[in-house]
């Protein structure tokens, strides 16, 4: 059964009763697809209740959700994403006791976030021979760590820990990958994150993320990555979002998106000097209002 026969059509079969339920968006009306009908939904009330009301997400999280813009029917692919041949594949790594890696592709300026692992109580070593098992697997055509796969991580595991002066970073060399250091600072992550959710390019969104794939990202996305709402009362210069299970893949992500976005040159127009006499040739007049009367 097609959970997704239509846009803005779901069925699926409650677990518990066994009743076959069929939800219906708003987006399922072709009057209400254009981005302009969201917007001002969602400019005339709290994040939260739009949610809710309009996008039929019932999580509920206190404090302020760290990307706000993020739109399920805009970045959301309901289908598994498909690695591109002939192109890298990205890993984003962050580290710690609750390990997380996020898989993603940057393709014709779309960035594809792909598939997330998370782990609790693993270490370095333990969790990157998982990763990388499943990942020769899922990608065979991506044969080679240094060659076919770009590896962002955090910075903190270059490293030494106490106990054997190694690093995250020897951990996963000794393994044939080669590490990239993400940025340290957080608006500089998060920003990068932004610019692609908010970005439009020639086939669309520049954002997108295999919904099924990437569970733990996508509820972060909804509200469960958020900000703390003591410190949004108190010190709002200092936001930092809560620590918890959604923290550790979008850390991950934000390595990611800083990675590329550091590839994406800013494309500058030449912009003519503005010419106000007649003796130039015809082909380099400007023609203003003014000269027009």
């Amino acid at each position: 059964m097609n959970r997704f026969p239509i846009p803005g059509v779901e069925v699926y079969k409650n677990p518990k009763n066994k009743f076959f339920v069929f939800q219906l968006h708003y987006s399922a009306n072709p009057e209400k697809t254009d981005p302009s009908y969201r917007d001002a939904i969602k400019s005339a009330m709290p994040i939260q209740q739009y949610l809710q009301e309009f996008e039929i997400q019932w999580d509920s999280y206190a404090g302020m959700p760290v990307y706000p813009d993020f739109q399920r029917k805009f970045h959301g692919s309901t289908t598994s994403i498909d690695p591109v041949i002939g192109l890298p594949i990205l890993r984003g790594w962050d580290f710690g006791l609750t390990p997380a890696c996020v898989v993603a592709q940057y393709v014709d300026g779309q960035l594809r976030v792909i598939r997330e692992f998370t782990a609790v109580n693993k270490g370095a070593d333990q969790f990157s021979s998982e990763v990388l098992a499943q990942c020769r697997i899922s990608y065979p055509q991506w044969s080679s760590n240094s060659k076919d796969w770009r590896d962002v991580i955090d910075p903190s595991g270059f490293g030494r820990k106490d106990t054997d002066m190694t690093t995250c970073a020897q951990v996963l060399g000794k393994k044939g990958i080669g590490c990239i250091p993400g940025p340290v600072t957080w608006e500089s992550r998060r920003s990068a994150v932004e610019f692609f959710l908010c970005g439009l390019g020639k086939g669309g969104m520049k954002f997108q993320i295999a919904l099924a794939d990437c569970p733990t990202l996508v509820r972060g996305f909804e509200g469960g990555y958020r900000y703390d709402e003591k410190i949004l009362d108190e010190e709002p210069n200092k936001l930092k979002p809560i620590k918890d299970e959604h923290s550790h893949p979008h850390d991950a992500l934000q390595y990611i998106c800083a990675m590329v976005r550091s590839w994406v040159k800013p494309r500058l127009a030449r912009v003519p000097a503005p010419a106000y006499s007649w003796s130039q040739p015809a082909s380099e007049r400007i023609i203003t209002k003014e000269s027009q009367g």
